[in-house]
């Protein structure tokens, strides 16, 4: 399961990880994932700070409204400070994940950045296969750009990130807003794990087959339920709206500054790495740390792993940094 060079903090996550998954081969089944999901990520991350005050609000979506989580450091929300205001899209794998899997994520980068973070909930496959997520994703994003002054940032002053899907989606919205100039354009983009090539077949992807949390035939499963059966020759897979590294030329040259994380033992890892280069081809400011023995999904489990901490520390300076003064 681990080769050489994995962390002890990584080892310890895998081993945690095992408690809440049977042995043998695994299929997924969304109506059971989901509250795993969420027990898994609730045993192992630290709760919302008390620094960080929590609100839900309703926002955009492309169908109808949906449910969003306004963070906002108590200190700044009392004095009304404009602040940084960061959109989140979570990640697991477009058919799981919520609010309530990375309250943990979006209050730690809002109390160490200070930042005002807004969490979506976008509609999630199979119950709403592709393009369904993206679009409610797009159409939150811009109703969220309109409040911003009323949430207490600037529509001058947005970031835009996510986790593994969520990460996908984040590059997908910073390329629509690259042809769609009535977007506002994020002062930068936080790619976290990102999956950016839905062919999922880069070396990485078959060193890691077997890795802890996030193996290749999952990384399939959720691609099947969130397009339809498809096989590496499809059409749909080259489409920048599920693959963003197949976006034009000229869409690059347009990206905002980017942050992007990796880890070292995740099929992900090539992902972040080619976009990372791709982006700095074109001209783009992009920053790649990866943390070489880490899992997938490490940033949810912060009370095993100090590399959960080093990671939103870095997250805090790249919007402290972009930040408009």
């Amino acid at each position: 399961r681990f080769p050489g060079g994995a962390s002890s903090q990584a080892q310890i996550i895998g081993e945690f990880i095992q408690l809440f998954r049977p042995p043998g081969p695994q299929t997924v089944n969304p109506a059971l994932s989901r509250p795993a999901y969420r027990m898994l990520v609730g045993s192992a991350s630290v709760p919302l700070r008390k620094s960080v005050h929590k609100r839900t609000i309703m926002v955009k979506g492309a169908a109808e409204p949906i449910s969003a989580c306004v963070y906002t450091p108590k200190e700044s929300w009392k004095d009304k400070e404009s602040l940084p205001l960061l959109v989140y899209f979570h990640g697991g794998g477009w058919i799981q994940g919520d609010l309530v899997t990375h309250e943990s994520i979006c209050s730690e980068i809002c109390a160490r950045s200070p930042c005002i973070v807004v969490a979506v909930a976008y509609r999630l496959a199979p119950e709403h296969r592709f393009p369904a997520g993206v679009d409610d994703c797009i159409a939150a994003y811009q109703r969220i750009a309109r409040s911003a002054e009323q949430l207490g940032s600037s529509p001058d002053n947005l970031f835009i990130g996510g986790d593994s899907a969520g990460g996908n989606i984040t590059a997908i919205l910073c390329h629509t807003i690259a042809a769609e100039p009535q977007l506002p354009s994020p002062r930068g983009q936080i790619l976290i794990y990102p999956a950016v090539d839905m062919h999922m077949d880069s070396e990485s992807f078959e060193e890691m087959k077997d890795a802890m949390l996030l193996d290749r035939d999952r990384c399939l499963c959720y691609r099947d339920l969130y397009l339809g059966k498809v096989t590496n020759s499809s059409p749909l897979l080259n489409d920048w709206r599920v693959s963003p590294i197949f976006a034009s030329e000229e869409s690059f040259a347009k990206q905002p500054p980017a942050l992007i994380l990796s880890a070292g033992f995740d099929p992900l890892r090539d992902d972040a790495a080619m976009y990372h280069e791709k982006l700095k081809k074109h001209g783009v400011p992009s920053t790649l740390k990866e943390y070489s023995g880490q899992i997938h999904g490490f940033l949810h489990f912060s009370l095993l792993a100090r590399d959960a901490t080093r990671a939103f520390d870095d997250i805090a300076q790249f919007i402290r940094g972009a930040a408009s003064p």
